[in-house]
């Protein structure tokens, strides 16, 4: 069973590719081709481009090279167990 060190860091890992479609649809940090890092969003799927930032920059999915979740997420892996609540 991971600690809840472990979990933790989880999330701050950089992943090669791109997000899944459940992560995708929150904010995110991408790695982009150009070598800087974004904040980005899903778009829904009926657009032209995929993603954008905050600031309404809008972004295809072939500019993204890795991704990370955001520090404040919530969403755990499917694989991940759960950590415990703490009182």
């Amino acid at each position: 069973m991971k600690t809840e060190n472990e979990m933790e860091q989880k999330k701050f890992q950089w992943n090669e590719g791109l997000p899944p479609r459940y992560v995708a649809n929150e904010w995110f940090f991408a790695k982009l081709k150009n070598e800087t890092v974004a904040a980005l969003k899903a778009l829904p799927e009926n657009y032209s481009y995929d993603f954008k930032t905050a600031d309404e920059t809008y972004f295809a999915k072939d500019w993204i090279v890795g991704w990370m979740q955001t520090p404040d997420t919530d969403y755990l892996f499917p694989h991940e167990v759960t950590p415990p609540v703490k009182p």
